[in-house]
Parts: C-alpha cells; structure tokens; sequence
C-alpha cells in the first residue's frame, strides 16, 4: 500500500525538546523537526528491512506544500532529502490534505488505498485554512473545495502523529480537533502522542508503536501437504478486508488456467520468500525454497493453485508476467471474495475433487474445460474504443480518415472502423461525436483531389449523411452500393 508522509514545517517545530535524561549541561537539546525526521528515518529504515516494494513520498508542508519527495521505491533517497529541510511560516491543515489528493493524481487513481502519516508539533495554525477553522466549516463542505478531502475519495488510513506531550497546554485545545479531523477525512485512522511528555525517547518510542500497529508486513506459512515456506504479502492486505487471514495459507488442489478463467478478486499479491535462516540470508540461492518449485511448476504446467485463506475465503496462485512482452514472471495471489461459490463456473469449492475419482469425463468426450457450454459470444469479448483522453479518440478518428482516402480500396475497412466508432458514441451517449464525425466527412469529401475515383466522393457523403440520421443509432451503416464502370 502507498504511504504518504506529510511533515509539518512551521517556525514552531523549531521548539526545543529539553532532555530530561541527559546530564551533560552543554548538549544541544533536540527539536521537534530533528525528532520527527528521526522518526522518518525510523520508518524508513523499516521499510527497507521489511517492505521493499512499496511506494512512500515525502511531502512537507506550512501555509503551501511541496513535495519533496513523489512516489518512490527508493528509500535512499527519501532518507537523504531529509538533511535539506528548510522551516517556514504557519501552519495549514489545508494545505497538507491538498497535498494528499495531488500526490495521489499524479501517481494513482482513487481506486488505490492509501496510508498517510501526518507529524506535526499539535499546533493547529490560525486563520483560513487553520485545523478549527477546517472543522468549523465542514458542514458546509459539499459546496466548497474541501468536498476533496472531507472524506477523501479513496480508502485511506490516516495516522496524526503528534510530537506533543498531553500535558503541553498549548495543544491540549487542538487534541481533540486532530481526532475529530481523522473521522471526517476516513474512518480508519488513530492519533499518537508521547506517553509520559515529550522526550527524545518517549518521541523514538511513539514511533516504533506506530511501526508495529500500523506498517507491520504481513506474513504468512504457505503448505502443501508436507512442503511449506513462510512468504511475504507485498503490497498487505487491507485493512478494511471482509475477514481476517489465516496465518497458515492451505492450497487445496490445483485446476487448469483455462478452467480458472479471470474471475472477479478484491486484490491481488505478489507472494515473496522470507529466508528461513541467517544462512539462507546470506546465500539465498543456495537454500531451496518451496515457493520457488511452486512458481516453476506453475508456470510449466499451465496450472493454477486453489488456496484456502481463511475461514470459508479462497485465492488462487498463479504465475504472472511483469508485462506482455517480458520473460520475467512472479508467483501472484489473487483473493477472492469471500464464500465458497465465488467462482460461479467452477461451483462449490467444496465439492471439487481430484480428476481420477470421475469415471468419466466431468466435461465430456471434448474435454473442453467448463463446466458449461457457452455457444454464444459474450459481448463483453469484444474490443470496445477506450476514450479515456483526447489522444485515444483521435487516433481512432485519424485511422478512419487514412481509410476513407482509400476510397473505394478500403471500403470494408472504412466502414467496419466507421460502425466500431458510432456503436461506442451511441453506448457512451456520446451523440454530438456522431455530428463532429460528419462534417469531418464532409470536409474530407471536399478535400478530395480531382484524379480521386468518384465513387470516394459518393462514399464519404453517404456516410455524413447516414450519421445524421436516428437510423445511426441502431443500425450499421452499410456501404452504398454503385457501379461506375463504362459500357
């Protein structure tokens, strides 16, 4: 799961953190800046031990944001940018929770969980975009630029970290506004503050709790019979998740890829080894290593593992490539929901069994691999036109036109491209393209030079003329039919 770390650098983290434990007089007490980047590295220095695959980005923020560091699997860096930070004015709550949406637009979409960790020293700034006067408008947020964060738009955890002890009265008034901004923004999240006061310690070990309550690895044993091998989820799983994982992932038999199809999964894992041992650790090569044998045999035999993951929850094991085009594969779970029917194709889970026990064919003489015939062509098979932005419409409108100045020679092709264009506007209801469409046939019917066969002009018109009508909406257009040989 992406983490995004806000840090607050107003002129009061500049504050001094006295060391009560300390009796040399003349050390330099810390700050509350140098503990919260203590704290970061703290964090950081874990997910290089322990995650490895996850994306963090590190945002600084006081009346504006800036994001020091976006998106990134290199945790180095982040650790480095944090000897060039540089305090400024106010606090702004605002501008932090800006600085999430922005973040995630420029990376993710809001179908991506994210986890958010905001440190601050508790102040809760003053005047317009100040925490009180956040939560003072938030009823009116429905009309007003804070609907993009009250509540944000995608599953979020949220973490306020507070580097402020109950006792400092000069926070003890925006405690309650923090935990109150949590519920409004998700409804997961949890505010940390030092037990015992603000110390050097105290902040290390606030830290740490938060590493061990919120960012912990999930871990799990994978068996199969008598082979077995402790793994790693990467990205974890949700927090929100239906229900809660067995420690110990059963695979329950293995089925055909085509017989496990695609169906529908909440997310999907990339499974990874953890060493057994400091010497496996060091030589991991030389160690074997269950998931490994899995992965291969996957991949050979073409065959997916049924995996029980908890109490009535299954996933399925495969091997998948990085990319259509890459020879590199990784051992994936995909979770399924939750029951014992989730893949209707295949039925109950609980009745599968091994193939020997059938005297005959389960799927018949053809042994086609379904438990169904499907004779007819789904409609969700074909390929639909994806305008997602401008660029993908124009390219399907440029392949158009290159086959109408083929005309007649592309006749078939024009008019296939033409029916595949108009059956998307109509599906989209996308109807002013139909009209756009025309009068680019027009004008290319205009355009056409003089030596062009005469039977491009007629196509071109009949076409315009035909995505005029209502007609369009239902129907292919055809091609007109004309015969311009000489007697």
């Amino acid at each position: 799961m992406p983490l995004i770390i806000l840090l607050d650098v107003s002129l009061s983290m500049a504050q001094r953190v006295p060391d009560l434990e300390t009796e040399d007089k003349d050390a330099i007490p810390e700050t509350r800046e140098s503990l919260a980047a203590q704290g970061i590295r703290t964090i950081i220095t874990h997910y290089i031990e322990n995650v490895k695959l996850d994306y963090v980005s590190l945002v600084v923020f006081s009346s504006l944001f800036e994001i020091k560091v976006p998106f990134t699997r290199d945790y180095q860096k982040l650790i480095s940018s944090l000897d060039d930070i540089t305090l400024y004015n106010k606090t702004s709550i605002e501008s932090a929770l800006l600085a999430v949406t922005d973040s995630l637009a420029s990376k993710w979409d809001v179908s991506t969980p994210l986890q958010i960790i905001l440190i601050t020293d508790g102040h809760g700034g003053c005047g317009p975009g100040s925490l009180r006067f956040l939560i003072e408008n938030a009823k009116h947020h429905q009309d007003t630029k804070y609907s993009q964060f009250f509540p944000f738009p995608f599953d979020a955890s949220f973490l306020v970290v507070c580097l402020a002890g109950t006792d400092d009265s000069s926070v003890s008034d925006s405690l309650p506004l923090y935990e109150r901004l949590i519920r409004l923004c998700t409804d997961k999240g949890k505010l940390y503050v030092p037990k015992g006061g603000l110390t050097a310690k105290s902040a290390t070990e606030m830290f740490q709790l938060v590493i061990d309550e919120q960012l912990k690895p999930f871990t799990a044993v994978l068996r199969c019979g008598n082979l077995h091998a402790k793994i790693l989820l990467c990205p974890s799983p949700l927090q929100n998740a239906p229900k809660e994982l067995n420690p110990i992932f059963q695979i329950c038999g293995f089925l055909r890829v085509q017989d496990a199809g695609s169906p529908p999964v909440i997310s999907r894992h990339l499974i990874l080894p953890l060493p057994i041992s400091e010497s496996a650790l060091k030589d991991p090569g030389g160690t074997p290593c269950f998931t490994v044998l899995l992965h291969g045999s996957l991949k050979t035999q073409q065959l997916t593992a049924l995996v029980e993951i908890g109490e009535g929850w299954y996933g399925m094991l495969n091997s998948c490539a990085d990319s259509k085009h890459s020879k590199k594969a990784n051992l994936v779970l995909s979770v399924l929901e939750p029951g014992y029917d989730s893949v209707p194709w295949l039925g109950n889970f609980q009745a599968l069994g091994p193939l020997s026990l059938f005297k005959d064919p389960p799927y018949g003489k053809d042994d086609a691999g379904t438990p169904f015939q499907t004779p007819e062509v789904k409609s969700y098979t074909k390929c639909h036109p994806i305008w997602v932005d401008s660029e993908n419409l124009k390219t399907d409108m440029q392949k158009l036109l290159r086959f109408g100045k083929k005309l007649p020679e592309k006749n078939q092709q024009f008019y296939k491209e033409l029916n595949r264009i108009r059956q998307a506007a109509v599906s989209y209801g996308f109807f002013e393209l139909l009209e756009s469409l025309a009068a680019v046939l027009d004008r290319e019917c205009q355009l056409l030079p003089g030596t062009a066969d005469p039977a491009a002009a007629l196509q071109l018109t009949h076409a315009s003329s035909a995505l005029r009508k209502k007609e369009a909406w239902d129907k292919d257009i055809l091609p007109l039919k004309a015969n311009f040989q000489k007697d």
